[in-house]
């Protein structure tokens, strides 16, 4: 019997049929692959785990639902295979084994022309750092505290960066509450040279320095903090400065006590340069620390390596290539993080509030109608009550209005200090409200709803830092695997007015994160029509206040936080009133019992693997 598919796939805007004839044994192989350099992988397929390892180490995840995942084979991505040890015969050979169909020759000649450039003049070289053999620079006594056991996929992306015995630099992407902190800290006590670590804001820096502390046994003495209101430098020959991207990038007049600082850091070789969000570095703010620091190795982490500015591949060059991705759902399945319930929660405009709406033209009036909408706050007001109160949740709100308290730009680092602290540990407080400054690092450990109020425009990456602050797995593993997929513990709101340009702007935030395999529900009655009535702005007088005192305040009232350099390099006007996020006390994430063995090169794993008699 003679077996044929046909794919459909766009090429030049038109669409032609591309013939592809099947393998006699197809249904036990795994992907599909095209010759523009989309893969599409059967979730379904015995060899489904053995393919995704694959695919995660030469093309980029595309699109990754329940059933069938979709990668892209780009340069990029293939510089990567090759910068970690996989040689082009290999890719092909292994692509060959899990293909229903044979290798087109258009991806057969890509592939070829894209690796075998690899290493030689005007292609980027890899970053490598022989440290066991560093005789120059000092060693930092620093070893893993027994209780640091990295996860399985802790470990794969670990042995990846120093396969060779050597370390590479390069970005490993795992969601947040996945264990990127461990996942730094283990490669820092491997390296044990002085470590340059880079946050986005203090708290995060404190945050970094705990880390150190919590799964390292690093002497208090060897670990400094350097921020505008902690100037320090450790003692000795070796150590770790935990600093942020601004205080390096910084080229104003600094105070003599910082100045000193900074000479010392220029002057110094670091073994290990190690990057929290390092998709901020394509940015022209953040992108000039690396030449501020000489580092032999950098490492860079991040769960969203996205950018709407298109700059993410610069990371290729400033960085290395991306060394390790892991699937967020395999990691749902696997207990490692939070299941969550996303939902979008779509509010009508008030009469009033809509045409007024209509009438503007200037764009951040227009938003500030949005994110003011009486039934956008009513339906914020109702998940807090409902979380907080009915489930024992923790919550946010409209901050001033509900006597909530709020972290946004303008809080001095000791109040988000104390905020974040009684977020944590009161049984009593169980809401606050967080402005762009809790987009990225800020480490919450017992958030498990957020409500989304207002946005940046169309940012995918910002939906999904969001997001990631209510990852962190709750209860025991063994808990969360018996709870399987069904199991929601985690809740993230977004709350959007509807006939507005939130509407738009809402699908896009969204892909990235329906990309990774999730979905949302839609809901439009919230509150329901039977209640509500003790809810703020239910009756018109008020709603018409609320109305004049958004019409009536400036441009950059009504909770506008104006920020110079976001992380594309552009000026930005963001909402203060932003996610909620709400918080059970849980548990410490539990830790795998044992680490898996490494293997002693890609090449021959993925060879074996896929070896056929």
């Amino acid at each position: 019997m003679e077996y044929s598919a046909r794919i459909r796939r766009p090429k030049k805007q038109k669409l032609c049929e591309e013939e592809l004839e099947l393998k006699p044994d197809h249904a036990n192989r795994a992907l599909w692959a095209c010759a523009d350099g989309r893969i599409f992988l059967e979730t379904f397929s015995p060899l489904y785990k053995q393919a995704s390892d694959f695919l995660t180490a030469i093309a980029e995840p595309f699109c990754r639902p329940e059933f069938l995942h979709e990668y892209n084979l780009t340069r990029q991505s293939l510089y990567a295979a090759v910068s970690v040890g996989l040689e082009t015969e290999t890719i092909i050979a292994v692509l060959n084994e899990l293909a229903k169909t044979e290798l087109p020759k258009e991806l057969v000649d890509f592939i070829h022309a894209s690796t075998e450039k690899y290493g030689k003049v005007n292609y980027p070289l890899l970053e490598e750092y022989d440290f066991e053999n560093d005789a120059v620079n000092p060693d930092l006594e620093m070893e893993l505290k027994p209780q640091a056991q990295p996860r399985p996929y802790q470990e794969e992306s670990l042995s990846i960066m120093f396969e060779n015995g050597r370390a590479r630099s390069g970005i490993i992407v795992l969601p947040c509450g996945a264990g990127k902190s461990l996942v730094g800290v283990s490669a820092a006590c491997r390296i044990k040279k002085s470590c340059l670590c880079l946050a986005t804001n203090a708290v995060s820096v404190d945050q970094w320095a705990s880390q150190f502390k919590l799964w390292s046994d690093i002497r208090d003495e060897r670990i400094c903090q350097f921020t505008s209101d902690s100037k320090e430098m450790f003692c000795g020959n070796a150590g770790v400065v935990v600093t942020t991207y601004n205080m390096l990038a910084f080229d104003g007049k600094r105070s003599q006590e910082s100045e000193k600082i900074i000479e010392e850091i220029r002057n110094r070789e670091w073994g290990l340069l190690l990057m929290d969000e390092v998709h901020l570095v394509p940015a022209s703010t953040f992108r000039r620390v690396i030449s501020v620091a000489k580092s032999h190795c950098k490492l860079g982490l991040t769960a969203t390596l996205v950018r709407e500015d298109e700059k993410i591949t610069d990371l290729n060059f400033l960085i290395g290539p991306k060394l390790y991705e892991a699937n967020w759902m395999d990691l749902v399945r696997g207990g490692y993080i939070a299941n969550v319930h996303c939902a979008e929660v779509r509010c009508p405009m008030t009469k009033e509030f809509y045409a007024a709406y209509q009438k503007k033209e200037n764009s951040k009036k227009k938003r500030a109608l949005c994110v003011m909408n009486p039934n956008k706050f009513r339906a914020c007001e109702f998940l807090i009550r409902f979380h907080e109160h009915e489930s024992g949740d923790k919550i946010i709100k409209y901050a001033k209005k509900l006597h909530k308290p709020m972290i946004h730009g303008g809080t001095r680092h000791d109040e988000r200090t104390k905020i974040l602290e009684a977020f944590k540990t009161g049984k009593d407080f169980n809401t606050v409200f967080l402005s762009k400054v809790g987009d990225n690092s800020i480490d919450i450990p017992e958030a498990n709803v957020i409500i989304q109020i207002s946005s940046h425009a169309g940012s995918r990456r910002q939906e999904a830092q969001r997001l990631g602050r209510i990852l962190r797995a709750k209860g025991t593993l063994q808990d969360r695997m018996a709870g399987g997929k069904e199991e929601n513990n985690a809740f993230f709101y977004s709350l959007v007015s509807i006939n507005t340009q939130e509407m738009y702007y809402s699908t896009k935030r969204q892909q990235f994160l329906i990309d990774q395999g999730y979905s949302f529900k839609v809901i439009t009655s919230l509150p329901p029509p039977d209640g509500g009535d003790e809810l703020y702005y239910h009756c018109l007088k008020d709603q018409n206040q609320l109305l004049a005192e958004v019409l009536s305040a400036g441009d950059d009232a009504v909770g506008m936080e104006i920020l110079k350099d976001d992380a594309d390099g552009k000026a930005l006007h963001k909402a203060q009133l932003k996610g909620s996020m709400s918080a059970r006390t849980g548990q410490k994430d539990a830790l795998a019992e044992s680490k898996p063995k490494v293997p002693a090169k890609r090449n021959q794993l993925f060879a074996k693997r896929f070896s056929r008699k």
